[in-house]
C-alpha cells in the first residue's frame, strides 16, 4: 500500500490537520521517520502561530515531487461550544487566561451566580478548602439557569472576570457586610480556578465533577433534601444523593442566618436522609450574612 503519514494539532479553537503520501522506495524507514517528525514539528509551530516553512522546504529539496496536505478548522471559543451544547464544562484559570475543556482540576468547589462576586463568597471558600488540606478550589458558574434561561456569552463573560481581581477590599459590594460578620482580616485572594457548566443541577455536577467537596449554605442544603425539587417523590430525592455519594461527593454546608426563624441554621438543622448523614459535613464557627441579591437591590436603589 501507499507510505502515508497524517498528523493533527489541536489549539482549542482551531485544530491543524497534514495528510502527506510519500513516494514509495524514496527513502529508508529511518528517513520517513525524520519527515514524520518534520510533520508534528511544522503542526506544532502553525499552532503556536510560529513562523515555519520547514515542511515545505525540505520536501521541495527532496525533489519527489511531493507535497503536503494542510486543512484548517475553526472550532470556536470554548465559551461558545459550552454554550452551544457542545461542551458541558469548561474551567478558566483567570489569572493566565487559560481555557481547559471538558475537565476540572477543583475538587472544592463553590457554585453559585456570583452576580456580583462579593467577600463572602471568597471567605466561605477559603473556610472550606481549611477542611480538605492541599486539595484544589474553584468556583462553579452554571450558565444555563430552569428558571431564568442561559446566559449570553458576554455575561458569562463578565462574571467570570470578576475573579481576575487579587483584592477587592476597595470594592463599594464590600461596604454592605453584615455586623454579624466576625472576620476583620483582608479576604483571601480567589482561586484563579472558575468552572463553568450547563448543569444546574447538583446531581449532574456530580457526574461532571467526581470526588469533589461542593460548597453549599446551610438553605441550599435545605433545598437539597426537599422532595418538591424531585418532582415531590422523596424517592427520586434520596436516590438522587446515593448517587452523589457514590460519586465520592460531599457537601460543606456552612451555617446562614434565617430571617423568617430568626435564627443561624446549620447543617443540623437539615432533615438528612437516614443512611446520608455522611454526604453533609459542617463548616465550623462560619457565618457571612451577605447575599448577591441584596447588593444587586442596593445597586439598583443607589442608581
Amino acid at each position: 500500500g501507499e507510505h502515508r503519514c497524517h498528523v493533527a494539532a489541536y489549539t482549542g479553537d482551531k485544530s491543524y490537520h497534514y495528510s502527506l503520501t510519500l513516494s514509495k522506495g524514496a527513502r529508508d524507514r529511518l528517513e520517513e521517520d525524520t519527515l514524520a517528525g518534520y510533520m508534528m514539528i511544522q503542526a506544532l509551530a502553525d499552532a503556536c502561530s510560529v513562523p515555519s516553512d520547514l515542511l515545505d522546504a525540505t520536501l521541495t529539496n527532496a525533489g519527489h515531487g511531493e507535497g503536503a496536505e494542510k486543512a484548517v478548522h475553526e472550532h470556536g471559543t470554548a465559551l461558545e461550544e459550552l454554550l452551544g451544547g457542545r461542551l458541558r464544562i469548561i474551567e478558566f484559570d483567570s489569572t493566565g487566561g487559560r481555557v481547559t475543556r471538558g475537565v476540572s482540576r477543583g475538587k472544592v468547589c463553590l457554585c453559585g451566580s456570583f452576580n456580583p462576586l462579593h467577600h463572602g463568597h471568597k471567605e466561605l471558600l477559603e473556610a472550606a478548602l481549611k477542611l480538605r488540606p492541599g486539595a484544589v478550589g474553584c468556583y462553579e458558574l452554571a450558565v444555563t439557569n430552569a428558571d431564568k434561561g442561559t446566559l449570553s456569552a458576554e455575561e458569562v463573560q463578565r462574571r467570570v472576570d470578576q475573579f481576575s481581581a487579587h483584592d477587592t477590599s476597595s470594592s463599594p459590594h464590600d461596604t454592605s457586610a453584615s455586623p454579624h460578620d466576625t472576620s476583620a482580616s483582608s479576604p483571601p485572594s480567589p482561586p484563579s480556578l472558575v468552572v463553568c457548566t450547563n448543569e444546574p443541577l447538583y446531581l449532574e455536577k456530580a457526574r461532571l465533577m467526581p470526588k469533589t467537596a461542593f460548597v453549599v449554605g446551610a438553605d441550599t442544603a435545605t433545598r437539597l433534601v426537599m422532595p418538591k425539587y424531585y418532582a415531590n417523590s422523596r424517592d427520586r430525592m434520596v436516590q438522587a444523593l446515593s448517587e452523589i455519594k457514590q460519586l465520592g461527593c460531599v457537601f460543606l454546608v456552612a451555617g446562614r442566618y434565617n430571617k423568617e426563624k430568626g435564627r443561624v441554621e446549620d447543617v443540623n438543622d437539615v432533615d438528612i436522609p437516614e443512611g446520608l448523614e455522611s454526604l453533609f459535613e459542617a463548616i465550623p464557627d462560619f457565618r457571612r450574612d451577605i447575599s448577591s441579591t441584596e447588593l444587586r437591590n442596593k445597586q439598583t436603589r443607589n442608581e
